[in-house]
């Protein structure tokens, strides 16, 4: 683990500390994924800034789930308590290289243009509500690869992609839900009651973005459950982040920050024609 002045190399986000959260006891703290959902009993909600923050961890720490568990226990003794056993996300384990932020290896919701180099933009373009290129100034002032992001804001704003991603222009698809909809989640009083309201059983659950973050929408037939709840519509890389602290543009936290980032087009994701087309139904839009 770097001191605070060293330059990070890595970030893992199994452990790194950037989910934010309210305790039930009334704290305010940042947890990682594990501490997440191993602590969801004592945790009351998700406690972001931005609602769609809130959604998108949300959203995420639900496939994350399906993803290690599956389908809901039967014995209602298994999912009435307050926690979730530990023993269920041994897969996390298994898999850790998954949810790296950085490095050299493989990297969560990141991948590279085969044989080719992709022009950088500002990281800015994680975060919609912070201003770039010819974009006017409102109330938040930004200049681009002068500010520029934390960690922790990267990963969220990863985990924005697959929700609220809109249409940008020729290659710039929009999200698995084209013109973003809007979400309904049932909130419970914890963030563990919060999930179970939202856990039902699931057939065909397919491959999540974390492991295969080029993954393609199926061009016909119905898209399975984790494909639709984490389909990336943009490729993404982060640059390492400069060896100097700043200030987030985003949290105003002051850390070593990413200023650059590949934000590339996929190409299209329209269905074949005279195909019948894709199905794909979201837990949390009411059609």
């Amino acid at each position: 683990m770097p001191t605070r002045h060293e330059k990070p190399q890595n970030y893992n986000l199994l452990e790194e500390p950037w989910i934010p959260v309210l305790w039930t006891d009334g704290r305010a703290g940042r947890v990682g994924m594990r501490e997440a959902l191993t602590q969801a009993g004592r945790i009351r909600q998700i406690a972001a800034s931005n609602p769609m923050d809130r959604v998108a961890i949300l959203r995420f720490l639900l496939a994350v789930l399906y993803w290690c568990k599956g389908n809901p226990p039967e014995e209602k003794s298994a999912i009435s308590g307050g926690a979730f056993p530990g023993v269920w996300f041994s897969r996390l384990d298994q898999s850790a290289e998954c949810f790296n932020l950085l490095g050299d290896g493989k990297r969560f919701y990141q991948c590279r243009k085969p044989g080719g180099a992709d022009e950088k933009k500002p990281a800015n373009y994680l975060v919609q509500e912070v201003p770039t290129r010819t974009n006017l100034w409102h109330s938040r002032h930004s200049t681009d690869e002068v500010d520029g992001l934390c960690r922790a804001c990267c990963a969220m704003g990863l985990l924005r992609l697959p929700m609220f991603a809109t249409s940008a222009g020729r290659g710039y698809r929009p999200g698995v839900n084209l013109k973003p909809p809007l979400y309904f989640i049932p909130l419970g009083a914890s963030l563990a009651e919060t999930l179970r309201l939202s856990w039902k059983g699931a057939g065909d659950y397919g491959t999540p973005a974390w492991e295969k973050p080029d993954l393609r929408l199926p061009n016909s037939g119905s898209v399975p459950l984790l494909v639709g709840l984490t389909w990336m519509p943009r490729r993404v890389w982060l640059d390492a982040p400069d060896a100097s602290e700043g200030h987030c543009i985003s949290c105003a936290r002051k850390e070593h920050l990413i200023r650059r980032i590949v934000f590339a087009p996929i190409g299209s994701s329209n269905t074949n024609e005279g195909t019948p087309g894709r199905i794909w139904r979201d837990p949390h839009v009411v059609y």
